[in-house]
């Protein structure tokens, strides 16, 4: 009687009879053909990833647990744990980090690159850099006006480059800075006074009179709206500003450019009501004025038009102002 055996194999083996020709038969261990590999169920893999298999000494195929992703694609984990798998040439940016890119590059397996972009944070004179929310660079943007090397803030006053004007600095940091002249305005003749015996009307370098000369006779003009200038030709020019750092003035002649001018009576008298002295004093001004539209023309041909009130009556009223 043969002795009772239980003679087993490590796998992937399988027992085989070895010999059987004598009295007891005898065992060995041997790969099984691969068409009798035991069978290895593919796991279920979520969309980019596939199932590895591998084979054992015996060459039978036996998949792995995990799902992998493939050679050719590449595998990204988002802050948030997410897991992403892009084509090789794909790029894309993260939230939250707008200087950085990546992309998946080809090669076995294909791998991520990471790219930061600089940002030039240098300013022109006059120009301040400004962050962009969402984005990677900011901008430069104007913070004032650069005459001569020095910069002026929006609102300050600038050197002016031609007599009898003024120039502001004004700041828009959408459409840049510029710098607005216009004219000095002179008081009307009659408001000033009188010159003093041998005093000139006008200081040498001044743009405005800075008296009167005594009238002549002792009649006076009424108050009544008289031309400007007594020649037409004079009033090109007049209205003169600049816009975008553009010159803009009338070319055409104003032939109603009128103002009030006048003689009204003003004296030093005594109200029996009030029991003392009192300044009683009469001012030439308009009484009804009209809107005019004057048209500027700008250095580079661009046309604007701006309105301007015109007086038709003038007449005597208190005297209203600072003294």
């Amino acid at each position: 009687m043969c002795p009772k055996t239980n003679f087993a194999c490590a796998a992937p083996m399988s027992a085989y009879l070895a010999k059987n020709d004598e009295c007891c038969p005898t065992y060995e261990c041997k790969c099984p053909p691969l068409k009798d590999c035991p069978p290895s169920p593919a796991p279920t893999c979520r969309p980019g990833f596939i199932a590895k298999s591998v084979a054992d000494e015996c060459g039978c195929l036996k998949y792995e647990v995990d799902c992998v992703v493939p050679e050719n694609k590449c595998k990204f984990t988002m802050a948030s744990g997410e897991v992403k798998i892009y084509e090789i040439g794909q790029t894309w940016k993260v939230p939250g980090k707008p200087c950085e890119s990546y992309e998946c590059v080809a090669g076995t397996p294909a791998t991520v690159q990471r790219q930061v972009t600089s940002c030039e944070t240098k300013c022109a004179l006059g120009y301040q850099y400004k962050p962009e929310i969402g984005k990677c660079c900011g901008k430069c943007v104007p913070v004032g006006c650069v005459v001569n090397g020095t910069v002026y803030k929006n609102g300050e006053a600038v050197p002016a480059t031609e007599a009898c004007t003024t120039a502001t600095c004004f700041v828009d940091t959408m459409y840049g800075s510029s710098v607005s002249t216009s004219q000095i305005r002179c008081k009307n003749s009659i408001e000033l006074p009188v010159c003093k015996k041998g005093e000139a009307q006008r200081v040498p370098g001044a743009c405005c009179d800075h008296c009167r000369p005594a009238a002549p006779t002792k009649e006076c003009a009424p108050c009544v709206a008289r031309l400007v200038f007594t020649r037409a030709e004079d009033t090109v020019g007049y209205f003169r500003t600049s816009i975008n750092g553009q010159i803009c003035e009338n070319k055409g002649q104003l032939a109603d450019l009128r103002e009030c001018s006048g003689y009204c009576s003003s004296a030093f008298k005594y109200f029996a009501v009030m029991n003392k002295y009192q300044n009683d004093c009469q001012c030439c001004q308009a009484q009804t004025t009209e809107k005019r539209v004057v048209e500027l023309t700008c250095m580079d041909g661009s046309k604007v038009t701006r309105e301007y009130d015109v007086p038709t009556s003038c007449g005597c009223g208190t005297c209203t102002g600072r003294r």
